[in-house]
């Protein structure tokens, strides 16, 4: 009908950095509907920006809204809060540009359109762009949904609202995240795990389906290509806020059973050739703020194995790293 106010259901963001042909991928995955606002914003890119041009000014993706990191500030962070800034929809989903959607994924999330939930917690899978096959990045993520549906108890339900590190493979309902006034952090890594810690704290009505809605993808490199001072600084500073919020919100008991402790963090710093005065310095710094760092217990020969599985990455991987 002439005149009739379209309602969008939907708001999909998308931050953009030099990955052209996966951002294309990612768009030919979301359906082309009037109820669906798809939101990339650029992150200063410097790479393929004539291919990213041609992107933009092509009539394939006119639905699209092509918007500039035009702030002071680099990172996803940024890009995810301009997006947030300009959603319109009733619900919102995050997508990094080098994931796609799950083929029919827009029936499964209109399911919960009429609902009154704040977050939709939905299992994601992965895939290793090099093989094809189903790689190992989505597992953490779909074991805490599937625990949850086998097992609805109070540790479930925690592990839910603290241990969903990432944005996607999540419906939110925007007005709650508005209400609450949740961003992104700016930083140059780690930028979405407050966003996320803070959402699952503040939750009150939520969902929790079997459906597979998102893959995430792992390429060469994945593992180690942000590996620079800066960026390890960056993420202890995220995980020493992350510590702090769930010592101050989450219940003792469930505190004292969690694995909160920062040895991890310190081995990469040795791993990544920081040198054993950053490992010290890393140290310390969580000893001022009172967040342990290992246990006795900790210091076995799976620790071990496991620092020489980083370490083996690392090695392999060195040339990818930016």
């Amino acid at each position: 009908m002439e005149g009739a106010v379209i309602v969008i259901n939907l708001s999909i963001i998308i931050p953009h950095y030099n990955s052209v042909d996966s951002l294309i991928k990612l768009l030919n995955s979301i359906p082309d509907q009037e109820d669906v606002q798809v939101i990339v914003i650029d992150d200063k890119s410097d790479k393929f920006t004539e291919d990213y041009t041609y992107l933009r000014d092509s009539k394939a993706y006119e639905h699209v809204a092509f918007l500039d990191n035009a702030s002071c500030v680099k990172g996803a962070g940024v890009c995810r809060n301009i997006g947030l800034m300009n959603a319109q929809g009733n619900w919102l989903l995050f997508a990094d540009a080098d994931d796609f959607f799950i083929g029919g994924f827009y029936d499964y999330v209109a399911k919960f359109f009429d609902t009154h939930n704040d977050i939709v917690f939905f299992p994601p899978t992965s895939r290793d762009n090099l093989t094809g096959e189903t790689s190992d990045r989505h597992l953490r993520y779909k074991k805490l949904v599937q625990n949850y549906i086998e097992n609805p108890d109070d540790e479930a339900l925690l592990d839910l609202r603290y241990k969903f590190y990432v944005p996607w493979s999540k419906l939110f309902r925007r007005s709650f995240v508005k209400d609450n006034g949740i961003f992104f952090d700016e930083t140059i890594a780690s930028n979405d795990l407050m966003f996320s810690t803070k959402t699952g704290h503040y939750m009150k009505l939520f969902s929790v389906s079997d459906e597979i809605i998102y893959s995430v993808t792992k390429d060469v490199g994945t593992l180690t290509k942000n590996t620079s001072e800066k960026v390890f600084d960056a993420r202890v500073a995220v995980h020493i806020d992350y510590c702090k919020f769930l010592h101050d919100n989450a219940p003792e008991w469930y505190i004292k059973k969690q694995s909160l402790r920062s040895g991890g963090l310190i081995l990469k710093a040795i791993n990544y050739e920081f040198g054993v005065i950053k490992a010290i310095s890393t140290y310390k710094l969580f000893s001022k703020h009172q967040i342990p760092v290992f246990r006795m217990r900790d210091l076995n020969l799976r620790t071990l194995k496991k620092l020489i599985h980083y370490k083996s990455e690392h090695n392999k991987q060195k040339k990818y790293l930016t």
